[in-house]
């Protein structure tokens, strides 16, 4: 039986749909392919400092768009959707709340990841991810592809990408948690 009739049909091979426990397979992927708008959405909710006006309880979305400066509906699908995540909690319609993981986001968090969202929302993550195929092939970086330079030559270029890393590396530092910096 092919790997894609199995996954269909199902086969001796592949888990019980009644044993898995999380997301379907269908739901991990779409979770995965999507990564990069959530990736945005956590960079932008990270640069609003959401999860600090969050900090004292649930706010309504009108509420925060106007402490944050930004518009009501945008903000609302940004929340919702990473709220579909587990990353903020809707506890009412159109009021969010804190969950541990945008507790992470608030910048006195113990462990903060607030840093780090910002890094990876950085413009060079989305323009140098699509190349991946030709690193693969190649065994050049992205970054040499992209940029015409490698990677060191471009840190040492780019200083406000440098400042955003040192700032990710130092909150781990300060934190002593360095459980997922890694990537891909």
């Amino acid at each position: 039986m092919s790997a894609a009739n199995a996954a269909v049909h199902g086969s001796a091979d592949a888990p019980s749909r009644q044993a898995q426990t999380g997301p379907q397979p269908v739901e991990q992927l779409f979770q995965l392919g999507f990564g990069f708008m959530t990736t945005a959405a956590l960079g932008c909710v990270a640069e609003l400092e959401i999860a600090d006006k969050l900090k004292n309880g649930p706010k309504s979305v009108a509420l925060l768009a106007a402490e944050s400066g930004v518009k009501e509906e945008p903000l609302y699908r940004v929340l919702r959707a990473l709220a579909t995540a587990g990353v903020f909690e809707e506890r009412a319609p159109k009021t969010f709340a804190l969950t541990p993981a945008a507790d992470l986001l608030r910048r006195d968090a113990k462990g903060s990841m607030r840093n780090m969202m910002l890094f990876l929302a950085t413009r060079i993550h989305f323009e140098l991810s699509p190349e991946m195929m030709h690193s693969l092939k190649t065994g050049e970086t992205v970054v040499e592809k992209v940029y015409n330079v490698s990677a060191f030559e471009y840190f040492e270029k780019e200083q406000n990408i440098r400042r955003d890393l040192q700032r990710c590396d130092d909150g781990f530092q300060r934190s002593g948690d360095c459980r997922g910096a890694g990537g891909i």
